[in-house]
């Protein structure tokens, strides 16, 4: 009944917004698909996900549905990693509109105009408990990448679930509605319509769309299933919009190159990978000096690695640190982060060594154009958005990524899971069922660079 309630309220509100949109005294002149946003977004009762592809520009969109449509006070729920930078950008977006970040409690300031609230994931049962004692309600919750929230059993899901189900407008964003498996969208589709049947009971939307079974070790929602039919879903609550579709960018250039490392007997997989990204690690030192050598000394260079160790290993190599190194991983404070980004910036560093969980999403890094990749996620999606820290509107020249890979080893089963999740998210999210469209098989089958790191 309540969500009924907030279906009537947001009718009759939308209903009373203009088409088209007058964006005079907006920050800067929007894109065709950003006012297709602003379009999508009424027209769907203010419910729903602006799926644009990493750097097609999400933050201006959302800013543009805010000042379009007038909306109350909001509170936007990020990574941890980017608040700082949403607070940057959309104080330059919405100039009239204070935007603050949330630490421990919320101030009422009633002669301000309405506030922009930025809260951590890490902290929404904290900001669940300042929103008891406030004196106003928030109109407008938007998720920044809100894959974050899609382990339906999480405290923070089930935190945010809580918030936005008083809520009237809730807008989602990100680039990858599928991190891994189609399971990953069952809270996003909650979300955007707790009405709808399938996506009320977790056990019947896995059934039906996550080939859903009980197998030797458990329950098990691994797979697609009715993939028509979850796509056509899909698309109902998602505004997507792709790079090629949107921004005149050049294409990706992705090379493979080959490793060859010592093979030893490990206890278990989590031990193997770890082993072979330390020895990813030490045979990428030898191509870093190579490209010190023989590239433009005002070119930059980001390194993505899985594990702290290793990249701990390459950002305090001599070989690094003999063209100023910048380095972050999930343990690194935000500030700091926020520094070593700016540090990347200046002519002092050239190279940037990140983990893909701490570095992959967010990040405007198009001043970079080359990308290696020493060890690679699970997630094709979380690759992909790594991938998209330098391919954005803005960038000059190309981009270029190498990806490490060592054969007859762990590696082999990896590019075999990150090519048959890519295949999963390519039929759900934009109907593509082309095997010759995997980005990360023809990775794996074509090396074109040098055996490195030779060893016998």
């Amino acid at each position: 009944m309540q969500f009924e309630l907030i279906r009537d309220y947001n009718r009759n509100r939308l209903s009373q917004v203009k088409l088209p949109i007058d964006v005079t005294g907006f920050a800067y002149t929007p894109f065709q698909h950003q006012l297709d946003g602003v379009e999508a977004f009424i027209k769907s009762e203010g419910r729903m996900m602006l799926a644009w592809e990493m750097g097609s520009g999400k933050t201006a969109g959302s800013a543009l549905i805010m000042e379009s449509l007038k909306v109350g006070p909001t509170v936007l729920f990020s990574p941890a990693s980017l608040m700082l930078q949403h607070k940057e950008e959309f104080s330059t977006l919405l100039t009239d509109r204070p935007v603050v970040i949330f630490k421990d409690r919320i101030e009422d300031d009633r002669a301000s105009p309405f506030p922009l609230y930025i809260v951590s994931y890490a902290r929404t049962k904290k900001f669940r408990q300042a929103c008891k004692a406030l004196p106003f309600n928030f109109e407008l919750a938007i998720l920044d990448e809100s894959t974050f929230i899609k382990n339906h059993k999480a405290l923070r899901t089930k935190d945010i679930e809580v918030m936005v189900s008083t809520i009237p407008l809730v807008l989602m964003l990100t680039g990858t509605p599928i991190i891994n498996r189609p399971v990953d969208l069952f809270t996003q589709f909650r979300i955007a319509n707790p009405l709808h049947p399938l996506f009320k009971d977790w056990w019947r939307f896995t059934r039906r769309f996550c080939n859903g079974r009980q197998g030797p070790f458990g329950y098990k929602a691994d797979g697609l299933s009715h993939a028509d039919e979850l796509s056509g879903l899909a698309s109902s609550i998602m505004h997507r919009v792709k790079k090629e579709d949107c921004l005149d960018l050049p294409d990706k250039v992705r090379t493979q190159l080959p490793v060859q490392v010592k093979t030893k007997e490990y206890r278990d997989w989590q031990e193997e990978i770890q082993d072979l990204g330390l020895q990813k690690a030490e045979a990428s030192l030898p191509w870093l000096k190579d490209w010190i050598d023989t590239t433009d000394p005002r070119e930059k260079l980001v390194i993505f690695t899985r594990h702290v160790e290793t990249a701990q290993y390459i950002a305090n190599s001599d070989v690094a640190r003999s063209v100023g190194v910048s380095y972050f991983t999930g343990e690194t404070p935000s500030h700091r982060r926020y520094a070593e980004i700016e540090a990347f910036q200046t002519p002092r560093n050239r190279i940037l060594v990140m983990t893909i969980g701490a570095g992959g999403v967010g990040l405007n890094l198009q001043f970079a154009s080359t990308m290696l990749f020493v060890e690679m996620s699970f997630s094709p999606m979380e690759m992909l958005q790594a991938e998209d820290r330098i391919h954005r509107a803005g960038m000059k020249g190309g981009a270029t990524y190498h990806y490490m890979v060592a054969h007859k080893t762990y590696d082999k089963k990896l590019f075999n899971a990150l090519t048959y999740k890519y295949a999963m998210a390519n039929e759900v999210v934009d109907g593509i069922k082309d095997p010759d469209e995997n980005v990360f098989a023809e990775i794996f089958k074509t090396p074109r660079g040098t055996v490195i790191n030779q060893q016998i």
